[in-house]
């Protein structure tokens, strides 16, 4: 069993406190124990290939272990880092490398907008993930970049004062992204669209993918958010 182990600064004590003791009536995964709240067993952190952390799978856990009455409050507590603490992401002994963690864990796709409620029980629930290898971080980032860029390709907004019709700048950016694409090597560690794939689609699904990559993703008590957050398994990254 753990001490309370706050996330947020001192002035978070007691806020955290009667968070913790409001869940008490909620969920099993913590127990009081005299004045403290104590979590009774880890909720495991789950994995996808490449050591990459599962993203839908963990908050899937970490909101299926509170009964569905519980209503998440608390303001959005800002983009929680699922690779955390930082200080584990300074890239120590790195070298020329050191950014290289940082980039990593800062990775739109690694981090996820919560209400601060939901935000502090994971932090309370869960350990700190294991991080992968910095070549894996490098690569995952690299992919990341380059999903960052292909979104912008597909969003182009340089056509603003050309004379085409909408069709006309829309197939445009659809030639764009398959020269963009051919330029790609295929990803290596679940990220990156199969490039096959991508170039296969029209224009507005090749964007709807990619945007779902390109943005922090957000997570609320909203049924519809919810569905769309937990359905956006990637089919390519097993």
């Amino acid at each position: 069993m753990s001490e309370v182990r706050l996330p947020g600064r001192e002035n978070d004590t007691l806020r955290a406190t009667r968070l913790f003791t409001r869940l008490l009536d909620y969920t099993d995964t913590i127990e009081q124990v005299g004045t403290q709240v104590r979590t009774r067993e880890y909720i495991e952190t789950p994995y996808k290939g490449h050591g990459i952390i599962d993203k839908q799978e963990l908050l899937r856990r970490v909101m299926g272990s509170v009964s569905a009455e519980y209503y998440w409050g608390g303001s959005y507590a800002g983009p929680h880092h699922l690779m955390w603490p930082r200080k584990f992401y300074e890239g120590q002994g790195l070298g020329t490398r050191r950014k290289i963690p940082m980039h990593f864990r800062s990775s739109q796709t690694l981090r996820v907008i919560l209400p601060r409620d939901l935000h502090d029980y994971l932090h309370k629930v869960t350990e700190p993930p294991l991080a992968p290898d910095s070549d894996v971080m490098e690569q995952y980032y690299r992919e990341q970049e380059q999903i960052l860029h292909l979104y912008s390709v597909v969003r182009y907004h340089g056509l603003k004062d050309s004379p085409m019709t909408h069709e006309q700048k829309e197939h445009y950016r659809l030639l764009r992204l398959h020269e963009e694409l051919e330029k790609l090597e295929e990803g290596q560690v679940g990220l990156l669209p199969d490039t096959e794939l991508l170039a296969s689609l029209s224009l507005h699904d090749a964007r709807q993918i990619l945007r779902s990559l390109a943005r922090v993703q957000g997570l609320s008590n909203d049924s519809d958010c919810q569905m769309a957050f937990f359905s956006e398994d990637l089919p390519w990254a097993a």
